[in-house]
C-alpha cells in the first residue's frame, strides 16, 4: 500500500495507467459486415458527390447530391447543360430489395445549389438547396424548399 500512495502522489496520469491497466482488455464490438457498395456510373468527365441520405418505412434509401457531366443511376442516366459551370442536384431512390435504383431525378436551377437536408416522410420528400458562388467568385444565398410525392 506504501508503494500504491506513493505513486499516487506522483499526479493523476500515473493512477489513470494504473486503472487502466487494472481494468484489462475492455470487449470489443465486432465490426459488422459490408452488405453492399455501389458507385454511380459517371462519364470521365463527370464528378458526382451524395451530400445527405435518407430511408422510408419500408427501407428504400434515398440520396442527394450534386454533379456535373453525365452519371447513370440503374438505367437512368442524367446530364448537365454543357459549359455550364454550375452543378446540378440529383435525388436517387434505391431499393435494398432488388439492389438497383428505382429511379432518379434532377433539379436543373441553374443557381449551383447545392442539397442541405433531406427528409422522407409517408409519400413525401423533403428537399432543401442553397446556393453556392456564382461565376465570379462572390457568395450568394439562396433556399429552395420542394416536396416530391412519390
Amino acid at each position: 500500500m506504501k508503494h500504491l500512495s506513493s505513486l499516487l502522489r506522483g499526479g493523476l496520469p500515473a493512477a489513470l495507467l494504473i486503472l487502466l491497466w487494472l481494468a484489462g482488455p475492455a470487449a470489443r464490438a465486432q465490426v459488422p459486415a459490408w452488405q453492399m457498395a455501389m458507385t454511380v456510373s459517371q462519364a470521365t468527365t463527370a464528378e458526382s458527390t451524395i451530400e445527405q441520405t435518407a430511408t422510408d418505412a419500408s427501407g428504400n434509401v434515398f440520396v442527394t447530391g450534386s454533379f456535373y457531366g453525365t452519371v447513370t443511376f440503374g438505367t437512368r442516366t442524367l446530364s448537365t447543360t454543357p459549359f455550364i459551370i454550375y452543378r446540378d442536384v440529383f435525388i436517387a431512390k434505391w431499393s435494398p430489395v432488388t439492389s438497383q435504383f428505382v429511379w432518379a431525378a434532377q433539379l436543373n436551377d441553374a443557381l449551383g445549389s447545392l442539397p442541405m437536408a433531406l427528409v422522407v416522410q409517408g409519400s413525401s420528400i423533403y428537399l432543401s438547396t442553397a446556393g453556392t458562388r456564382n461565376s465570379i467568385g462572390h457568395l450568394y444565398s439562396t433556399l429552395l424548399f420542394l416536396v416530391i410525392d412519390f
